[in-house]
């Protein structure tokens, strides 16, 4: 929803208040999908960590994901 300032201010209480909450909402919605992606993707480091066999720098390479590849790029130069 994107009104402009003008017109909420115009807006009866009733309208602005459903407004608000809409928003509010749909902020809500969209955070939690966000956390929930984010708490799935934390699950799978975390079994992988403890399912992996090896030694320290094997569970640190299927936790930090993203550290082991960007010491692969750096290596590749």
């Amino acid at each position: 929803m994107s009104l402009s300032a003008d017109t909420l201010y115009r807006m009866p209480d009733v309208e602005l208040l459903s407004a608000y909450a809409e928003v509010r909402r749909q902020f809500v919605e969209r955070k939690f999908t966000r956390d929930t992606q984010r708490a799935r993707l934390a699950w799978i480091r975390a079994k992988m960590f403890v399912g992996g066999s090896g030694g320290v720098t094997e569970r640190n390479m299927a936790t930090f994901p993203r550290r082991s590849r960007a010491r692969a790029r750096r290596c590749e130069r």
